[in-house]
């Protein structure tokens, strides 16, 4: 995901000024969080499924790719809830009203954090099983679409438009990795815990939402008692 980014502000800096790009980067900032768990499990997995290849374990991969997966989506779909129902009033409330019109940005970007996740382990998995000229041409082609929707996109939707790019372009980069690592192994999703992820996430949503009917979220500490709520809220409902 960096390069796209990269590619994104790079773009939008040329396209538009630089008021955008900050615009752009602040609203990538803020969803990041949403991929930390993604990104810590690279550090520990990649040995292991190395080996565990080589080994031809072939079972461990699988069952550890499908619990990289779950564990992944305990963050970002909870992250995306939030965001959606809170991100404008941080946005806003930290960075003031001109950064504050990022919000549709954010929601989209937020989206690519959950696409990401599956780009990421699947293109990871087929490093670590051995595969990088797969996974390098599946980045290759996902660059070229990224700079061609940008060009296209950005000045007609402006920052919007590429976070839409990049959302398509994880898209594509997604169901390709997922078709070329499903010729190597069996791709599962755990289906129960993917369940009780979503109904923790509109459980909290639906909390978080009733908050900010009855509360105006007229300044930062009310507005960090409703971010509070939603965190305890979805460890209550997940667990």
């Amino acid at each position: 995901m960096l390069v796209f980014s990269q590619a994104d502000t790079i773009i939008i800096g040329h396209l538009l000024d630089m008021a955008n790009v900050g615009i752009y980067r602040i609203t990538l900032q803020f969803t990041m969080v949403a991929s930390f768990s993604t990104n810590a499990l690279r550090d520990t997995l990649w040995l292991r499924i190395s080996n565990w290849s080589k080994t031809n374990e072939i079972e461990l991969v699988e069952g550890s790719l499908s619990r990289a997966i779950t564990y992944s989506l305990v963050l970002a779909i909870p992250v995306f809830v939030g965001g959606v129902l809170l991100g404008d009033r941080l946005l806003l409330l930290f960075y003031g009203a001109d950064f504050a019109r990022g919000y549709k940005t954010l929601i989209i970007l937020l989206a690519v954090q959950v696409i990401n996740i599956f780009q990421f382990l699947f293109t990871m998995y087929l490093d670590a099983l051995d595969n990088p000229k797969e996974s390098f041409k599946i980045t290759a082609v996902g660059v070229v679409a990224n700079i061609v929707l940008n060009i296209i996109l950005i000045p007609v939707m402006g920052v919007s438009g590429a976070a839409i790019a990049i959302l398509a372009t994880m898209t594509i980069n997604s169901l390709l990795a997922r078709r070329t690592l499903s010729k190597l192994i069996k791709i599962r999703i755990e289906q129960h815990s993917l369940l009780n992820i979503l109904i923790a996430s509109t459980a909290m949503g639906a909390l978080v939402g009733g908050y900010r009917l009855l509360i105006p979220l007229s300044n930062i500490w009310v507005t960090l008692v409703a971010v509070t709520i939603s965190v305890t809220a979805y460890g209550v409902f997940l667990c």
